[in-house]
C-alpha cells in the first residue's frame, strides 16, 4: 500500500468476464468497474495514487485524466505499461497483472505486420546489438540487470511524443556506454505492442517500409552511420506521416561530423544526414554512471553476480567493464604468443599477490617460461618481441580498457603496467 493513501476495497480475484474480453467496450467496461466500484477512485484518484507509486518506481507511466476517461469510454486502448500502472493505482496484486494484460491484447492488435518485423516485446537484445556481456563460470549467456539510467526520463517522453504521430528518437553515446540497451529498455516500456524492423538489408529496407509503411512499426537503427550515407530525409519524413517511430543510436563523434556545415566552397556531403538529424529528439547518455546510478546498480546486484563483478573493476566504467570483458577475454585467448606469455605471466603475479605496476623488466624475464622452445626461439629481435606483445597486449578494447594498462603517477614517467581487473576476474573463473 502506498504511504498515505486509503486502503482500497479491492475484492480478491479477477473480475467475472475477463477472461472474455474481446472489444473495446468489453475493456472499458471493466477497467471503469475496477476504478470506480472496486478501488473506489474517482479519474483524479487514479492519477494522484498513480503519481505517489511513481515517486518509489520512476519507470512506471504518467497517466493523464482525459486519458484514463478515454479508455474508460473505450475511445482509445491503454498501453501495456500505462495500463500496469492504471492496475498498480488500483491495487491489483502482481498476479493478476497478466490476465488484464491478456485482455487488453485482445482489443489491441497492432495492426498489420511489415515483412521482417517481430513484436518490440518479443525482439532480442542481442538482435538489436545489446554487447554480450561478461560470463561467470557456471553462468548462462546472459545480460546483467538493467539499470535505469537517469537519462531515462527524458528518453521515456520523447519517445511518449512521437508514438501518436510519429518521429525519430536518437541516442548518441560513446561505445560500450549502455546506450543500445537504455534505448532497447525504454522501446519495451513505451512501445512493447508495436512491430519492431530491424533493417538487415540496409537502406533498401527502410526504402521499402517507406514505400509500404505500416502503423504502430517501430524502426530499429542501431549504429546510425550505417545508413546515413544512403538514407535520404525525404524518406524519413514519409516514414514519419505514416506514424512509424524511427529509434536509432549514434557516437558523439559520428553525430558532430554529419551535424557541422560545410565550408564556404567544399560540397555539402552530408545535407541529407544533417536533415534527419535536426528532425530527430536527441537523449545523451554519458559515459560515466552518476552517484544515483551507481546507488541503483549497487542495489541490483545484490541478485546479479555479473553486476557485483562489473562494479567492483576500478580501470573502466560499470557499463565498458561488462562490455569489453568478452572481449578483452577471446583478445588474450587469442594472442600472439609473446603476447599471451607477458598478459599470463602479470596475471599470475597478481594472483600471488602482487598489487603494485608490473615493471617492463619484470614482464621481460616473467614471460618467456610461459613459451615453449619453438617459440623463445623465434624471439631474436633483441627487445622488439616485448615492445610488440606490450603493443597488443595495451591496445584498448571498447575505448574503455585493455588487457594491461600503462600505471603512471607523473605524466611521462612509466611506473609499469598492470592487469584489467574485469579480465583478471574473468580468469579467476576459468
Amino acid at each position: 500500500m502506498v504511504s498515505g493513501l486509503p486502503p482500497s476495497n479491492i475484492r480478491p480475484g479477477l473480475p467475472e468476464g475477463l477472461d472474455e474480453v474481446t472489444t473495446r467496450e468489453d475493456l472499458a467496461r471493466h477497467l471503469s468497474q475496477l476504478m470506480r466500484e472496486t478501488a473506489g477512485l474517482s479519474l483524479g484518484g487514479v492519477v494522484g495514487r498513480a503519481n505517489e507509486l511513481r515517486k518509489a518506481s520512476p519507470r512506471l507511466v504518467t497517466l493523464a485524466r482525459s486519458t484514463v476517461s478515454d479508455w474508460c469510454n473505450g475511445k482509445t486502448v491503454p498501453e501495456p505499461e500505462a495500463l500496469r500502472t492504471f492496475l498498480l493505482a488500483c491495487q491489483v496484486p502482481e498476479a493478476e497483472l497478466g490476465a488484464w494484460r491478456a485482455a487488453r491484447d485482445r482489443v489491441a492488435e497492432p495492426g498489420p505486420r511489415p515483412d521482417g518485423s517481430v513484436r518490440v516485446r518479443d525482439a532480442d537484445p542481442r538482435m538489436l546489438g545489446v554487447r554480450r556481456s561478461i560470463q561467470l563460470r557456471g553462468g548462462e549467456d546472459e545480460l546483467p540487470a538493467y539499470v535505469p539510467r537517469d537519462v531515462e526520463t527524458d528518453l521515456l517522453a520523447a519517445l511518449a511524443a512521437v508514438k501518436g504521430r510519429g518521429g525519430m528518437v536518437l541516442v548518441v553515446g560513446d561505445s560500450a556506454v549502455g546506450k543500445t540497451r537504455t534505448l532497447a529498455e525504454a522501446v519495451q516500456t513505451v512501445l512493447s505492442d508495436w512491430w519492431l524492423l530491424h533493417p538487415t538489408g540496409g537502406v533498401a529496407d527502410v526504402d521499402a517500409l517507406a514505400a509500404s509503411p505500416a502503423p504502430r512499426t517501430v524502426l530499429w537503427l542501431d549504429e546510425l552511420q550505417r545508413y546515413l550515407e544512403g538514407l535520404q530525409a525525404g524518406t524519413v519524413r514519409r516514414l514519419f506521416a505514416a506514424g512509424v517511430v524511427v529509434v536509432a543510436t549514434l557516437w558523439p563523434g559520428e553525430y558532430g561530423d554529419r551535424v557541422a556545415l560545410p565550408g564556404r566552397d567544399g560540397p555539402d556531403l552530408h545535407a541529407d544526414a544533417r536533415e534527419i538529424l535536426h528532425l530527430a529528439r536527441v537523449v545523451d547518455v554519458p559515459g560515466v554512471f552518476s552517484d544515483a546510478e551507481l546507488a541503483r546498480a549497487r542495489q541490483a546486484a545484490d541478485g546479479d553476480p555479473l553486476l557485483r563483478t562489473a562494479l567492483s573493476s576500478t580501470d573502466a566504467g560499470m557499463t565498458q567493464a561488462l562490455a569489453a570483458g568478452p572481449e578483452l577475454l577471446t583478445h588474450w585467448k587469442n594472442a600472439p604468443p609473446a603476447a599471451k606469455a607477458v598478459i599470463t605471466a602479470a596475471l599470475d603475479a597478481r594472483r600471488l599477490g602482487a598489487r603494485a605496476p608490473l615493471r617492463r623488466e619484470f614482464l621481460a624475464e616473467a614471460a618467456p617460461p610461459y613459451l615453449d622452445r619453438r617459440q623463445r626461439g623465434k624471439l631474436t629481435n633483441g627487445d622488439g618481441w616485448l615492445d610488440s606483445a606490450l603493443e597488443y597486449a595495451t591496445t584498448e578494447l571498447h575505448g574503455a580498457t585493455a588487457c594491461l594498462n600503462p600505471s603512471a603517477v607523473t605524466i611521462g614517467q612509466l611506473d609499469g603496467y598492470t592487469s584489467a581487473d574485469i579480465l583478471y576476474q574473468q580468469v579467476l573463473d576459468l
